[in-house]
């Protein structure tokens, strides 16, 4: 198998499993007590910024939206609150059309994923989601997204020129771009990428002719 690039990082939800509304529910019954204008408010905030860890975005929710200094004690407890609110709705939600296919047949290709998301939260889904064999590596946050991608160029060796990001997000997007990186954009909703230069995609079927 001839391949344009031999490392493949994806963001998690939106571009592997159909796990984005979820994550959206989450913030709202996490913050179900706060006034509603101000919940939305966050909410476009999420859904402008999917790559961003939830650590971020509940300390923009009371930085920028609430005016208030937020404690790091509560931002730890309303992200544990949000792990138990959507966990097992992750763990079973639908694959994007075409990703365990992809990720089965990967051929001489490294398989990784850089998600917002909890790093541990995330490696027990990936686990129970039964793909966990087939990536190098899976990381989230806390630590930020290109930093994360820094870090995995680093740490495994990867010639940034054989290496693609696949996200749904101008974070993702961000993340390659800070790193010398391909970037693939996978279509979810969270972001319209029509006025984008970049190859987007709608389903993980159409990623090999891509890679």
């Amino acid at each position: 198998m001839s391949v344009r690039y031999r490392n493949v990082l994806f963001d998690f939800d939106g571009v592997l499993v159909e796990s984005n509304p979820e994550r959206t529910d989450g913030f709202r019954m996490v913050l179900r007590a706060y006034p509603r204008e101000q919940v939305e408010a966050l909410i476009a905030f999420h859904e402008a910024n999917g790559g961003l860890s939830r650590y971020a975005k509940f300390r923009h929710f009371f930085r920028n939206i609430r005016g208030e200094e937020p404690d790091e004690a509560t931002i730890e407890h309303l992200a544990g609150q949000f792990s138990q609110a959507v966990r097992d709705r992750i763990v079973k939600a639908s694959w994007v059309a075409g990703a365990l296919e992809f990720i089965k047949q990967k051929g001489p290709r490294r398989l990784f994923v850089v998600s917002g998301s909890d790093e541990a939260e995330l490696r027990g889904i990936i686990a129970e989601r039964g793909v966990a064999p087939y990536f190098v590596e899976c990381v989230g946050s806390p630590v930020e997204k290109a930093e994360n991608v820094r870090r995995l160029i680093k740490r495994h060796c990867l010639e940034t020129y054989e290496t693609v990001l696949v996200g749904d997000s101008t974070n993702d997007l961000e993340a390659a771009e800070a790193n010398g990186i391909g970037f693939i954009a996978r279509r979810s909703g969270l972001h319209d990428w029509s006025a984008s230069s970049v190859p987007v995609i709608s389903t993980l079927f159409e990623l090999e002719a891509l890679v």
